[in-house]
């Protein structure tokens, strides 16, 4: 049975593997962090409410990252678990599974965040920052499912020991954040909620680009 690169790491010496897995990880979570920092610093130029929204909707948006974090280092667990035990049909199935469960809590988060993201932001926040706050939010809360997904295909790719793969997708979602907030902010005279585009849409760009990653969960004999 073929063997790939991550596969060799996650099967070899743990001193030589946990180093090759976590800093690639370290180095994607703190460049992940930026995209916040990038948020704020362009919507500091629409006034102090736009600044506030982002502060009151920060809460719903960390919760919807939270639950992608939670299912990729869960569907990273399995597989690599399965990798381990050289069991080809048990990686791919628990890879499978994943997938399903990151849908359902995806169109369930949609489903509960939509109708209850502007009574939250209103009832926490005063009005101009409330509104602020479900135009900034919203977007994310509808394409819940890209930023859940995008951390699911992180994890999987750790799972199979691509670590680097996994650090690769998530700097070029925190790139293309960057690049799209003032571009949707300013350029196409979006405002706050282009912050929120540019966000979701960056996880999009993460999952596509994730999609065209070599990924076999297939360990050796």
């Amino acid at each position: 049975m073929e063997s790939t690169e991550g596969v060799r790491t996650l099967l070899s010496d743990p001193r030589v593997a946990i180093p090759s897995i976590t800093m690639p990880l370290a180095v994607a979570i703190l460049i992940q962090n930026l995209n916040s920092m990038t948020d704020i610093m362009w919507a500091s130029w629409l006034g102090a409410a736009a600044v506030g929204g982002l502060g009151l909707a920060y809460p719903l948006y960390a919760s919807v990252c939270g639950v992608g974090s939670g299912l990729a280092v869960g569907a990273s667990s399995a597989i690599a678990r399965h990798v381990g035990l050289r069991d080809r049909e048990g990686a791919s199935r628990a890879a499978g599974q994943s997938l399903f469960v990151m849908v359902a809590f995806s169109l369930l988060l949609s489903l509960i965040l939509v109708p209850l993201a502007s009574p939250l932001m209103h009832a926490f926040g005063e009005p101009q920052a409330a509104e602020a706050a479900v135009a900034y939010g919203m977007p994310m809360f509808v394409g819940a499912f890209f930023l859940i997904s995008a951390s699911m295909m992180s994890g999987i790719l750790r799972g199979e020991g691509a670590a680097k793969a996994s650090m690769t997708i998530q700097v070029a979602g925190a790139v293309s954040n960057m690049v799209l907030d003032p571009v949707l902010m300013y350029g196409f005279g979006m405002g706050v909620a282009g912050a929120g585009w540019a966000t979701m849409l960056a996880g999009a760009v993460t999952l596509l680009h994730g999609s065209s990653q070599d990924v076999r969960v297939s360990p050796p004999a």
